[in-house]
């Protein structure tokens, strides 16, 4: 094989290029900031319908605005045993996030 070190300086730049989760990270921070963001928005909404008179077709419409953006982003959630919860992104983006009490 005369080609020998072309062929591991090619495997070993594969190998570089398909263990790079940079983008992968980069999608996941997105995707949870995202959902977090929601997330907040649906409490603060609750809230100020505890505080507030809101027309409650207002609340039923916005609440559910932010149910449908939150259910297009996650598949489903897991809560584990070790108090983790496990989220499973629509784009198959798995993400286990640990209670920080």
């Amino acid at each position: 094989m005369s080609n020998k070190a072309q062929v591991i300086e090619d495997t070993n730049e594969m190998i570089q290029i398909l263990c790079d989760t940079t983008k992968l990270q980069k999608d996941i921070e997105t995707l949870t900031t995202k959902a977090e963001d929601i997330v907040v928005l649906a409490e603060n909404l609750i809230s100020r319908n505890e505080t507030q008179a809101m027309n409650p077709d207002e609340f039923e419409r916005r609440y559910e605005e932010y149910d449908t953006e939150h259910n297009q982003l996650i598949e489903k959630a897991t809560v584990n045993r070790d108090g983790s919860v496990g989220f499973l992104f629509r784009n198959g983006v798995e993400v286990r996030e640990f209670n920080q009490l």
